[in-house]
Order: C-alpha cells, then sequence, then structure tokens
C-alpha cells in the first residue's frame, strides 16, 4: 500500500509544529475573519441603489424576486462566525451548518451562509464559471454590498463549484511574509464529506489535531485527489503565506487551513 506524504514545513517536524500550535494554529485565517465587520443591516441602503446582476450587466430592478436571507442576522451571522473559526481550529472534522436564510434555487446552503456572513462592503468575491450563470452573485451582493470581481487575483473569497473549476495556486491570492492574512478563502463544493470514498481517504495531521483526522471526498477520482495533494503541497511551501480552505456538500463544512499536513492514503480495491 502506497501513502503520499506532503512534508514539513522548512524541515520542522511535526512534533515542534505541534508545540507552536497555539501561536500558529490557522492564525492567518482566524485574523482575516475576525477583521471582517460586524453583521450590519443593509437593507435600506440598498434599496437606494441599482442591485448589479454581473452575467447580465443590467440593474435588476424587482427585488421581490430575490429570496430572503437570514430572519435574525446579528444571531445567525455569529453562529456561523463560530462555526467557521470551529472548523478552521480542528481540521477535517465536520461541521454540520443549517441556517435560516434561503439561498436562490441550486445554491449549496452552506456555502451560501458562510459567504452570507462573511462578505461585506469590504470584500470580494469569485464565482467558478457554474455559478456565474446563477443568482449567486445579485443574491450576495443585494445581502452583503459585497463586490463581485472577474480578476481572481485580487479576490478575498474564491467559490468553486466543482473540482475541474479549482484554479492553480499561483492564480490566487497568498498574502505576504508581512501579511499573511491577505489571502484568499476558497469554498469548494463536494458531493459528499460523509460517504467512504472508493478511492481512499485523505489523512490530516498538524495543529488542531490530536494524532490523525481522516477526510473522505467522494466523487473525486484517483486522480483529482492525487491533483490535489499537489495543490496542497505548493500551498503549504508557502508558508506563512497560503489559502485556507472550506468544503462543503450542502449539509456540513469542514476547514483546511494552511497549518495542516496532509496525507492521501489510497484504498485497496
Amino acid at each position: 500500500m502506497h501513502c503520499y506524504k506532503t512534508q514539513p514545513i522548512n524541515g520542522i517536524g511535526l512534533k515542534n509544529s505541534s508545540i507552536r500550535s497555539n501561536n500558529i494554529c490557522q492564525r492567518s485565517a482566524i485574523k482575516k475573519i475576525r477583521k471582517l465587520k460586524k453583521p450590519k443591516l443593509i437593507f435600506l441602503q440598498l434599496l437606494e441603489k441599482p442591485v448589479v446582476d454581473t452575467d447580465m450587466n443590467e440593474p435588476v430592478t424587482d427585488l421581490a424576486t430575490l429570496s430572503p436571507g437570514f430572519g435574525d442576522e446579528t444571531h445567525s451571522s455569529q453562529f456561523i462566525f463560530r462555526t467557521v473559526l470551529n472548523a478552521l481550529s480542528y481540521p477535517g472534522r465536520l461541521n454540520t451548518l443549517h441556517h435560516d436564510a434561503r439561498p436562490p434555487m441550486g445554491l449549496n446552503p452552506v456555502a451560501s451562509g458562510v459567504l452570507l456572513a462573511l462578505l461585506d462592503s469590504e470584500t470580494s468575491l469569485w464565482l467558478s464559471d457554474s455559478l456565474r450563470n446563477t443568482l449567486a452573485s445579485t443574491w450576495l451582493q443585494f445581502h452583503t454590498d459585497c463586490t463581485i470581481t472577474d480578476d481572481i487575483k485580487t479576490a478575498d473569497f474564491v467559490w468553486i463549484k466543482r473540482f475541474a473549476e479549482c484554479p492553480a495556486l499561483d492564480q490566487l491570492q497568498t498574502g505576504s511574509d508581512a501579511y499573511p492574512d491577505r489571502s484568499a478563502i476558497c469554498i469548494i463544493e463536494v458531493e459528499s464529506l460523509t460517504k467512504k470514498s472508493d478511492q481512499g481517504s485523505f489523512v490530516l495531521q498538524g495543529p488542531g489535531i490530536k494524532e490523525t483526522q481522516e477526510l473522505d471526498i467522494s466523487a473525486w477520482s484517483r486522480e483529482e485527489c492525487k491533483m490535489w495533494l499537489e495543490f496542497w503541497n505548493s500551498n503549504r511551501a508557502l508558508f506563512p503565506c497560503g489559502v485556507d480552505v472550506f468544503f462543503s456538500d450542502g449539509e456540513a463544512l469542514v476547514g483546511l487551513p494552511r497549518t495542516s499536513l496532509l496525507s492521501f492514503l489510497p484504498r485497496e480495491v
């Protein structure tokens, strides 16, 4: 049985990395999320200006067609903030996430809820091709006043519908040594986080994990699993820079911060 592994950062062993976990454990991603503005009411503000549909490049005038956001914006946003921080603090662990917002039909409810809570007027979002022809941009712009950008290199958040649409690492904003928190947070949709994958399991180690944590992403092919491992190797090589990732299957959320050591254990047939 072969086990594909990433390497410790700069030769630092896992034991030393664990000792430093209280200091560096998901610091950049958590710092960035905490810097976001507190939940706010923007309904009246948005009524005074047109909401732009970036696909059609025309104002959306019938606001009644947009589904509602959170019923209780403050408490719902706070709950999602806590869930997001918990997902980053304990990588690979499933976090069930339900909320009262009603995203447009066809959108992943967990990914939609997370972005609804985290986005604001000072953040930008890039959508993968499969999401650009949906109401995602209009709905999120209306409820958060965020910027929808076509320039992925400047995007604060990246929402990816399927693996085949994952951008290359060098296309993403990865921060700098001085400001590692100025990097993208990626949300990737997957088919299931609870079903065992026929191909194998990812094994996580590092800060926030006692020993190891397995993560199965069903429907990913063996080749896609290896491609993701290569992506993650390159991402960890940028430490303390790099991107942080969330996976969602519509029911649960899993965090994968840049501090996590990732390996892949193929499943024997």
